[in-house]
């Protein structure tokens, strides 16, 4: 195509052209920086929106360790208060046994050899138990040591296998005392 229009109408055409090429250029990159903005802004009340909720949730976090913290605390005070009692209730059951044990070494007569004593707390019921592995000379002896002993107030029973009694003489025996509980 021939183009038969005189010069200064074809910078003119060409000036508008070029005009209306800027204008819609500029239209369309306002739009586009319009647009981008809101973009920009809607994630920016997005990310704030969850960094409020994510801090929310570490100050709930950290609470909750608090509290859990402060329960752990309350629970190894009471453990260690209870081991305390129990100490305290050991020292008791301690000196008890001391002088439980110094009446029956009092009990016993020289033809009486004891060889080992046991001291059982069960925590269950709070019964106590002593229990006297030993030897006797003769069984005279040995039945004269364990009327003696269910002579004591603080004993509740003395048990002694049947089979401490069948020997006549050099009886090894063991024998079960459960203390009176208090």
């Amino acid at each position: 195509m021939i183009n038969l229009l005189p010069r200064e109408n074809k910078i003119e055409i060409k000036r508008e052209y070029m005009g209306r090429i800027s204008i819609m250029f500029g239209s369309f990159l306002f739009f586009a920086l319009v647009i981008l903005a809101m973009f920009l802004l809607s994630m920016f009340f997005i990310v704030n929106a969850q960094q409020k909720a994510s801090n929310d949730s570490v100050e709930t976090i950290k609470k909750q360790l608090d509290m859990q913290n402060e329960k752990e605390i309350t629970e190894l005070v009471s453990q260690i208060n209870k081991k305390l009692t129990q100490l305290d209730n050991n020292k008791k059951n301690i000196e008890s046994a001391s002088a439980i044990f110094k009446d029956i070494i009092e009990i016993k007569t020289p033809e009486i050899i004891i060889d080992s004593f046991k001291y059982k707390t069960d925590l269950t019921n709070g019964e106590i138990t002593i229990e006297i592995h030993g030897e006797s000379k003769t069984r005279n002896d040995f039945t004269a040591f364990i009327e003696r002993l269910k002579k004591v107030p603080e004993f509740s029973g003395v048990e002694s296998p049947l089979s401490s009694l069948l020997k006549e003489e050099n009886i090894s025996f063991s024998l079960s005392i459960k203390l009176k509980q208090s």
